[in-house]
């Protein structure tokens, strides 16, 4: 016990009270703390510290860390303060693409300075839908505490023209998938089933179209969101395998980035004005340049940089998909999705 105004007091006696279950609160900044008149000290043990795999780091060992083939010694302090128990198991859920995509959202490095090819030449009233011109696409990555953002695009002759965004937090993915046939239902030359028409279809109370509507998208998004590709085909959206979209990180933002710009100024994504989220989202989604020209391995402090990451993220996935279309294959065979 400690009185009110006493700073510091000499422990009396320690008692031996058995094994029980406890709980270990961290509390950022405050270590120390009085609680109904006894002090607390809380463990701080921040997880993900600056690792290298060397010797005296046994955290740090490639055989010993099972965290290691995730973070590759990459990581530091983990934010929300969690157990490194914590972190081994949510990570060990995730593929490592996953891993690599929230690395480097949380905690970008100079390979973060993504899309700086980005710029108002990438924005253009061109990149309205045309009726009956090139395929049609749906780009997503789905959160739901995270933002979803859905890129509408049409392709004709190997140019991607983004008409329209779906952009959000807290919906389920069936209600996206919904808005997204809304959007397409309303898109002028449109000739199938009105929306109304198409909840029937889905009850299985009117069969599937025939024949099917022109004016209709293909999808391709981020690999992990298992249930929104599972909604897409439910509601007749075909929905390309999580195989043929995943790729190491690095790889799809320098599909991304080609076709924000290529040699010789060619851009072969092109964005309308109306979609200010993605516009948004390329022109700030980068890391903090310092005055050496290198970059700060902590997130920049504008939350602009990184809130609509997923914006991005969206197309990245889809021009990963689509990449020999730009005629860009990656590493030495042309079958590598890994």
């Amino acid at each position: 016990m400690v009185a009110a105004d006493t700073e510091c007091v000499e422990v009396i006696a320690i008692r031996e009270h058995g094994l029980e279950p406890v709980y270990d609160l961290t509390v950022p900044g405050a270590h120390s703390f009085v609680a109904e008149g006894v002090v607390v000290h809380n463990c701080v043990f921040e997880t993900m510290e600056p690792c290298d795999g060397k010797e005296g780091r046994p955290d740090c060992d490639k055989e010993a860390c099972p965290l290691w083939k995730w973070c590759e010694g990459r990581a530091v302090n983990a934010d929300g303060w969690r157990s490194r128990d914590e972190i081994i198991g949510l990570y060990n859920r995730v593929g490592i693409d996953t891993w690599e995509a929230q690395h480097l959202c949380i905690k970008p490095d100079a390979k973060a300075l993504i899309y700086a090819p980005f710029s108002r030449a990438n924005v253009t009233e061109e990149a309205e839908y045309v009726p009956g011109v090139g395929h049609l696409w749906v780009a997503y990555d789905w959160g739901f505490t995270d933002p979803t953002h859905i890129a509408l695009i049409q392709e004709d002759d190997g140019i991607f023209y983004q008409f329209d965004e779906l952009t959000g937090s807290n919906r389920s993915e069936r209600e996206w998938v919904r808005e997204i046939v809304k959007r397409f239902v309303a898109l002028e030359g449109y000739e199938g089933p009105t929306f109304e028409e198409w909840e029937a279809i889905w009850l299985g109370r009117k069969p599937w179209p025939q024949p099917w509507p022109e004016a209709w998208p293909e999808a391709a998004g981020d690999p992990s969101a298992v249930q929104f590709r599972a909604e897409l085909k439910e509601h007749g959206i075909g929905a390309a395998p999580a195989a043929k979209v995943k790729h190491n990180v690095e790889e799809g933002q320098d599909v991304l980035r080609a076709a924000l710009l290529a040699g010789s100024d060619l851009r072969r994504y092109l964005v309308h004005p109306r979609c200010l989220l993605t516009i948004r989202a390329f022109s700030n989604y980068r890391a903090r340049e310092l005055a050496d020209g290198s970059f700060d391995p902590r997130p920049d402090p504008d939350p602009a940089n990184h809130a609509f990451s997923h914006g991005c993220d969206a197309a990245r996935y889809l021009m990963w998909r689509l990449r020999r279309t730009l005629g860009i294959t990656s590493g030495g065979s042309d079958d590598h999705d890994n």
